[in-house]
C-alpha cells in the first residue's frame, strides 16, 4: 500500500518523484503541477511529469497487464469492443457522475494541502510577531521602571542629578606629584636632541600640501600626534565635526560626528587611542575606537556655556576643560567623572597644563593670564597679558616660559622663574602684529615659537627672539597651528577651509 504525500490517502495509481522521493496519486500530482506551473509542491523545484515521475508497479497492475496480454493473444484476429465506454453526458450517467465526484475530490485534496501549507506559514509568522510584541512590552516596562526610579532620585537628590563632583583625593594628588617629580628629574638630565631642526632648516619650511577636511566648513582647532608609523592630526571644524588625518599617507582615517556647534579645541591621549573635543554646544566629548577602528563618543561632559578649551594632564589619567561660564573642570579620563570644578571671576577662553602637570594656565576674556595650583585649586598668579581676549597660551617644554596671544594683536612671553621676584609684572618679550593673533605654540623642544596673525604664521627662535620665517600660503585667517616632532613640520588650520602642511 502506497500513501499519497498530498492527500494522505492510499494511491490507486502511485507514482514516485525521482527528484524528491515523494509518492503521489498520479492524477493528483498532474493536476498540482498544472496549477503550480510545473513546480514540486514540497521542494518548489521544477518537475517534468514525463521524466521525473515513475509509475510504481503493484500486484494489481501486474495482473491487469497479464490479463490484457492474454486477451490480445486469444482475440488476435477479432476486435474487442467490450471495453469501449458509451459516450454519455457526465451528469446523466453513473460512471460520469463518479468521475466528476472523483475530480472534485481530487481538487478538494489539493486545496486542502495548499491550505495546510498556508496555515503552517501563518502560524510561524504569528508566533514570531507575538515573540516580538512580548519582547517590546518587556523593554517598555523596564524603561518605564527606570524612568520612575530616575524621577524619584531627582526629587530626593536634585543636586546629584545636576552635577556630581568627586573632589580631589589624596591618591589623585599623589599620582600627579609622583609624575611631576619624575619629569623634573628627567628634565635636569635632558640633552637637546640632535634630530631637532636647526634655525637654518626651520627657515626653509616650505608649503607642501593643502587638504580640505571639512567640506564647506573650515578647521577651527588642531592637535598633532607624532609617531614613526602613523603621524596623525586631529582637526575640529566649524561644522561640529572632527577629522582624523594620517599625515604620512595624507588620507582621512576617520570622521567623527556628535557635536552640534563649532569645535573650539581638540586633543589626543598621550598613549592610548582616545580623542577629546570641546565645542560651542556647551559640551566636551571623549572618543574611543573599537576593534574595527570606528570611533564613538562614550562620555559627554557638560558646562553651562560654550567649552572654550581642553588640555590633558601629563599622566594621561586626567584632563581639564575651560568654559565661558567662568569655570574650569578637572575630569577623570577613564570614567568621565568630574573631580573638581573651580570658578573664576572672568570667562575663560583658553587653557593649558604646565609640563609638570601641577600648574594650570587659563586665558580670560578680559585678557588676563591666570595661573592655578591644581592640587589646591587656588589661584597663584594673575598677569594682565592683553587688553582684549586672551585667545591662546603655550608653555615651553622645560616649563620656564609661557606665551600668550590676544585680540589686541600682541604676543607676550613670561618667564615663570621671575614671578616671585617681579610679581609677574614684566614679560620677557612682547611682539606686536598687524592682525588679531588667534594661536601661539612652542615646539616640543622649546627652541621655536610659532604664532598666527591674520593669514600669516610667524616663527621665532627663542632666547634670541629673532624672527626666522613667515608662512603665507593660506588665504584665510589662521585659526590654529601645531608643530611636528623636532620642528620638522608645522600644520596650519585656516578659514580658507584648508589644512596647510609645511615641511623642511
Amino acid at each position: 500500500m502506497f500513501i499519497c504525500s498530498i492527500t494522505g490517502k492510499e494511491a490507486t495509481e502511485p507514482v514516485v518523484s525521482t527528484k524528491s522521493g515523494h509518492i503521489y496519486e498520479k492524477r493528483i500530482i498532474l493536476k498540482t503541477l498544472a496549477e503550480n506551473g510545473g513546480e514540486c509542491p514540497f521542494t518548489k523545484v521544477a518537475m517534468d511529469p514525463s521524466t521525473d515521475l515513475v509509475t510504481i508497479k503493484t500486484p494489481l497492475t501486474n495482473n491487469q497487464d497479464s490479463s490484457n496480454n492474454q486477451m490480445t493473444d486469444e482475440d488476435d484476429d477479432t476486435t474487442n469492443f467490450g471495453n469501449i465506454n458509451a459516450r454519455n453526458l457526465a451528469t446523466t450517467s453513473i460512471p460520469g457522475m463518479l468521475q466528476q465526484f472523483q475530480n472534485e475530490w481530487d481538487t478538494l485534496m489539493v486545496e486542502q494541502f495548499t491550505l495546510k501549507q498556508h496555515l503552517d506559514q501563518v502560524r510561524s509568522e504569528l508566533a514570531h510577531a507575538l515573540y516580538q510584541h512580548d519582547a517590546a512590552c518587556r523593554v517598555i516596562a523596564r524603561l518605564l521602571k527606570e524612568k520612575e526610579q530616575l524621577q524619584a532620585n531627582a526629587v530626593s537628590h536634585p543636586d546629584q542629578m545636576k552635577d556630581d563632583v568627586m573632589g580631589m583625593t589624596k591618591s589623585i594628588i599623589q599620582n600627579m606629584s609622583q609624575a611631576a617629580a619624575k619629569l623634573y628629574e628627567s628634565r635636569k638630565k635632558r640633552r637637546i636632541s640632535s634630530e631637532i631642526k636647526s634655525a637654518a632648516q626651520v627657515k626653509e619650511l616650505k608649503h607642501t600640501s593643502n587638504h580640505l577636511l571639512h567640506g564647506s566648513a573650515f578647521p577651527t582647532s588642531i592637535a598633532i600626534r607624532e609617531s614613526d608609523a602613523a603621524p596623525l592630526s586631529l582637526t575640529g571644524g566649524s561644522d561640529g565635526r572632527l577629522s582624523l588625518f594620517n599625515l604620512k599617507q595624507q588620507v582621512v582615517t576617520a570622521t567623527l560626528t556628535g557635536h552640534r556647534k563649532s569645535i573650539n579645541a581638540v586633543g589626543f591621549h598621550p598613549d592610548m587611542d582616545i580623542l577629546l573635543s570641546a565645542s560651542n554646544d556647551n559640551s566636551a566629548r571623549i572618543w574611543t575606537s573599537n576593534e574595527n577602528g570606528e570611533y564613538a563618543s562614550y562620555y559627554t561632559l557638560k558646562h553651562q556655556a560654550p567649552v572654550t578649551g581642553l588640555t590633558v594632564q601629563v599622566t594621561g589619567d586626567y584632563f581639564v576643560t575651560s568654559s565661558s561660564d567662568n569655570s574650569w573642570s578637572f575630569f577623570d579620563m577613564g570614567t568621565g567623572a568630574k573631580i573638581i570644578s573651580t570658578s573664576s571671576n572672568e570667562s575663560l577662553d583658553s587653557v593649558q597644563f604646565h609640563p609638570d602637570g601641577l600648574i594650570l594656565g587659563t586665558g580670560t576674556g578680559a585678557g588676563n593670564l591666570l595661573l592655578w595650583d591644581v592640587k589646591s585649586q587656588s589661584q597663584v598668579a594673575s598677569l594682565e597679558a592683553h587688553k582684549g581676549s586672551c585667545h591662546g597660551l603655550s608653555f615651553s617644554e622645560n616649563g620656564y616660559l609661557v606665551a600668550t596671544c590676544g585680540a589686541d594683536q600682541t604676543v607676550r612671553v613670561y618667564d615663570l622663574r621671575a614671578l616671585k621676584k617681579r610679581d609677574g609684572s614684566e614679560s620677557v618679550v612682547s611682539m606686536t602684529k598687524n592682525d588679531v593673533v588667534n594661536d601661539v605654540s612652542f615646539d616640543n623642544s622649546g627652541m621655536y615659537l610659532a604664532m598666527s596673525a591674520g593669514n600669516v604664521v610667524d616663527i621665532y627662535q627663542t632666547k634670541q627672539w629673532n624672527q626666522l620665517t613667515s608662512l603665507t600660503a593660506q588665504e584665510g585667517s589662521v585659526t590654529a597651528l601645531g608643530w611636528g616632532k623636532n620642528a620638522h613640520a608645522i600644520a596650519v588650520a585656516s578659514e580658507d577651509r584648508g589644512l596647510h602642511l609645511y615641511h623642511n
